[in-house]
């Protein structure tokens, strides 16, 4: 065994240090990863058992000079085999790792797969429509619309169709207020938005459609408006009200509108 000088002189260096801190940031890692999970326990376990088979090794082989071939021939795999265990144990915990990584902004970005918030909208929209689900949805650009969320629910939560629908439900509290999107978040639920005196807006247009263009009015929001009565879909921007025939042209409306920010000409539909 090498002394405790010469030990002291190998830890010396830049090289040593990067090395433990490289190994102190992995370790602080998957402890915080693993924390209240019962992956924790199991790596407990693990670490008490091969640190207790580590020193009766050195005990046997090195302190006494034991010959135990069949014992040290059981032992010499067993790091492959602590490797596999821990694939195996540990499975539950890696996925929910690379599900993690994989949802990253990084690679949201490398996804060319991935909804955008215009087909996000569009398909709660289109299955609400088919169901005479009345819905509200407001969303944020470069005016916010905190202002509107007094009283309201807030949430916080990411957009998702399900979550939408799951809002709409008829019946439900929330039902008969609007949403607010901000970004890819739901920020807020039951919110009440300015009614439009547009004299202009049709007869056939209820309170929510008067709504879904009041907060455009005001604001540089957009607003997608499903009508409980016919199932109709509209869109509203600057203050008009425009009926969308699908749910690719809802989409790509949303999209081309958030991609031209507030511009005015880029925004109208």
């Amino acid at each position: 065994m090498n002394d405790p000088a010469q030990l002291l002189r190998n830890l010396l260096g830049v090289g040593p240090l990067v090395e433990l801190l490289a190994l102190w940031i992995g370790c602080y890692w998957v402890l915080r990863f693993l924390r209240g999970s019962l992956g924790l326990g199991i790596l407990r376990g693990l670490l008490i058992a091969g640190f207790t088979l580590f020193l009766a090794a050195q005990v046997v082989f090195e302190r006494f000079a034991w010959s135990l071939p069949h014992l040290e021939l059981l032992l010499r795999p067993s790091l492959e085999l602590l490797v596999l265990g821990v694939v195996i144990l540990f499975q539950p915990e890696l996925r929910r790792a690379f599900t993690r990584l994989g949802e990253t902004q990084a690679f949201k970005r490398l996804s060319t797969g991935s909804s955008s918030i215009g087909r996000i909208l569009a398909e709660a929209a289109e299955r609400m429509s088919r169901r005479r689900v009345g819905a509200l949805i407001a969303i944020e650009r470069a005016t916010g619309l905190q202002t509107y969320m007094e009283g309201s629910v807030q949430l916080d939560a990411e957009l998702k169709p399900q979550l939408l629908e799951s809002i709409f439900q008829p019946g439900g509290p929330l039902h008969d207020g609007a949403v607010l999107i901000r970004g890819d978040r739901i920020v807020a639920a039951g919110c009440l938005l300015p009614l439009s005196e547009n004299p202009d807006i049709g007869a056939e247009y209820g309170t929510r459609h008067r709504a879904g263009v009041g907060v455009t009015e005001d604001t540089d929001a957009l607003a997608v408006v499903v009508s409980e009565e016919t199932g109709n879909i509209s869109l509203a921007t600057r203050g008009e009200l425009q009926r969308v025939k699908s749910a690719r042209e809802l989409a790509r409306l949303i999209d081309d509108a958030l991609a031209a920010g507030s511009d005015p000409e880029g925004a109208r539909p």
